[in-house]
């Protein structure tokens, strides 16, 4: 092999080694941004039948009861969210960086804002399914006072983040949606949120928001996902393989000539 067909076949290696190391970079690059949650709402009653309880007096041997039968129902909102595209990553820390929801709350005719469940209650990050939407169910079993005919204004909130035995840590918020209303009482549903998002408050903060200012929302990168790439990603990993073939038929062209 000549000193020509030499550089003109390390020219080409450091041609498809700097595709390959762009198509690597390309498909390594994570999603940091999630875009508002679209949501219906809808009230639900669930029936409860508690049998009676009855206990062996040890005397006579016959049948005392301790409690009445019960019938009731339990009071729910179910918030029904549309998944966005997001494949579950795991970051530079070996932590897995996932999909959830938090939801906020208050009656139609206050401003107080507050998290749910109520603080002591449980987990404010709800998971999102693998399936096209997630339901979470808000019990208002939590919230007695609300009468039947009563209103309530209901946030969803996107977040991408971590979750382990010593916490959650946020990757990622997408900012509030606008309030849905929804009537204790009637179970029609809701109309999917699609006005302008607004300015979350603080993650932390659980009882105590206050009414959020309106804010122009950044586009998120998340969309336009196919197979786990972006379309920025697909075109990239495209060209390369554009190089690659390019790069093949010269090497044939070459090797013919110098025959």
């Amino acid at each position: 092999m000549n000193k020509t067909s030499k550089s003109f076949t390390i020219f080409l290696i450091l041609i498809l080694a700097a595709s390959s190391l762009i198509i690597v970079k390309t498909a390594g690059a994570q999603i940091t941004q999630v875009s508002v949650p679209e949501f219906t709402l809808q009230y639900v009653e669930v029936p409860i039948d508690v049998p009676p309880m009855t206990t062996i007096d040890p005397y006579t041997g016959k049948s005392v009861n301790i409690s009445p039968e019960y019938h009731g129902e339990t009071r729910n909102v179910d918030i029904t969210i549309k998944n966005q595209p997001f494949n579950p990553y795991t970051d530079a820390n070996g932590n897995s960086v996932c999909l959830f929801y938090n939801v906020s709350l208050k009656g139609y005719y206050e401003n107080l804002w507050q998290r749910y469940p109520p603080s002591g209650y449980g987990n404010n990050f709800f998971a999102a399914s693998t399936s096209d939407t997630t339901v979470i169910r808000v019990s208002l079993g939590y919230y007695p006072e609300i009468p039947s005919g009563g209103q309530l204004d209901i946030l969803v909130e996107a977040v991408l983040g971590t979750q382990s035995s010593t916490g959650f840590s946020i990757v990622a918020i997408s900012g509030l949606t606008t309030p849905q209303t929804v009537t204790v009482g009637y179970n029609t549903p809701t109309e999917p949120a699609t006005a302008s998002p607004i300015q979350s408050p603080s993650i932390s903060a659980t009882p105590g928001l206050q009414n959020p200012t309106p804010v122009p929302q950044q586009p998120s990168t998340q969309s336009n996902i196919i197979f786990g790439l972006t379309y920025e990603q697909i075109g990239i990993a495209g060209l390369c393989i554009l190089v690659i073939v390019l790069a093949a038929a010269l090497v044939f062209t070459h090797r013919k000539r110098t025959k």
